[in-house]
């Protein structure tokens, strides 16, 4: 097993709260409380931002670091 590799899936047993990282994609998504997900998305050591079961996480669906026509290559 190698362990340089973040994990993709944290749940713990009393399942009150998951963190999911698909590998392809550049997002990590945490379920939980109402408290836990106010108190990451009030952090400013996170790029963090409310999700729901349509949200696009593509590049294209990304409206913080979205690429513009004026951005570098």
């Amino acid at each position: 097993m190698r362990t340089d590799e973040p994990p993709q899936l944290l749940w713990p047993e009393d399942h009150a709260w998951v963190l999911a990282t698909e590998i392809d994609w550049d997002s990590t998504i945490v379920a939980g409380s109402r408290t836990l997900i106010d108190s990451i998305l009030t952090d400013d050591r996170f790029e963090a931002y409310p999700v729901d079961e349509n949200s696009d996480l593509s590049w294209n669906g990304d409206t913080i670091n979205r690429r513009t026509d004026s951005s570098p290559t």
